[in-house]
C-alpha cells in the first residue's frame, strides 16, 4: 500500500515537472520570437531614419551625397554628409548589434568617388537602384571597412553565387532604394541580380516591381519617398 502510494506521488510529481518543462519551453520560444520581432521593428525604424536622412539631403542639394567629398583639406564620407551640419557619421548600425547598413560604392554605383550623383543620372530608375544594404558583421569584416565595393560583390555570395536573404533577421535583409523606399529581401537572389540593382545606369531589365511580384522583396511599410 505504501509502495503504491509512493508510486502515485512519483508519477504526479513527474507529470507536474514534465508539464512545467513543456510550458517553460513554450514560453521561452514565445519570448524569443517576441524579442526577434522587436529587434526587427527597431531595425525597420533605423532603416526609416536612414532613408529620411537621404531624402532630406536630396531636398537640400538636389543630388545624392558623394562617396566622399573633398573640401580643401577635409574629406567627408557619405554617412558624414547625411549626419547634418555637424558632419557626424549617421548611425548605420542595426539595433540588434549583428550588422549595419552599408553603401556599396564604386564606379557605376550611386556612391561613386567625389561625384555627387543627380537623379537624372540614374537612368535605371531610382525605384530600381539600391543605395544601402544591410550586411552582417562577418560580411563587413570580410570586405574591409565600409563594406564591399561594387566590383567585389562576389564576397557576399555563397558557392552557388547566391546572396542570402537572412544575413541578420529572419524577416530578411534590409534594403534602401534610391527613391528612399525601404524593402526587405525575403528570398535569396543571384549576385548578378543584386549587382543589377546596385548599378545606376546599367540598362538591366530587372525592376523592383518584378521582384515584389515574384515574392523576392517585401515592403517594410516605412518610407520617405523623394519627389
Amino acid at each position: 500500500m505504501e509502495r503504491s502510494k509512493r508510486r502515485i506521488q512519483f508519477l504526479v510529481v513527474g507529470g507536474m515537472l514534465l508539464v512545467l518543462a513543456v510550458a517553460g519551453g513554450m514560453v521561452a520560444k514565445r519570448v524569443n520570437l517576441a524579442r526577434e520581432a522587436a529587434l526587427l521593428s527597431a531595425c525597420d525604424c533605423r532603416m526609416c531614419g536612414l532613408s529620411s536622412s537621404l531624402a532630406h539631403y536630396y531636398d537640400a542639394h538636389k543630388t545624392f551625397p558623394a562617396e566622399y567629398n573633398e573640401d580643401r583639406r577635409n574629406a567627408l564620407r557619405w554617412d558624414e554628409s547625411l549626419g547634418g551640419l555637424d558632419h557626424r557619421p549617421i548611425d548605420c548600425d542595426c539595433p540588434s548589434g549583428r550588422g549595419r547598413f552599408a553603401a556599396i560604392c564604386g564606379p557605376g554605383a550611386i556612391f561613386d568617388g567625389v561625384h555627387p550623383t543627380r537623379p537624372d543620372e540614374v537612368t535605371d530608375g531610382c525605384e530600381n537602384t539600391l543605395v544601402l544594404i544591410e550586411l552582417s558583421r562577418q560580411e563587413i569584416a570580410s570586405a574591409g571597412n565600409g563594406g564591399p565595393r561594387l566590383s567585389e560583390l562576389e564576397q557576399l555570395a555563397d558557392r552557388d553565387q547566391m546572396v542570402s536573404a537572412s544575413s541578420i533577421h529572419a524577416g530578411g535583409r534590409g534594403l534602401v532604394f534610391a527613391d528612399c523606399v525601404n524593402y526587405r529581401l525575403v528570398k535569396s537572389i543571384p549576385v548578378a541580380t543584386l549587382r543589377a540593382l546596385l548599378t545606376k545606369a546599367g540598362g538591366e531589365k530587372i525592376t523592383r516591381q518584378q521582384l515584389v511580384d515574384d515574392g523576392v522583396l517585401a515592403h517594410t511599410g516605412w518610407y520617405a519617398q523623394i519627389p
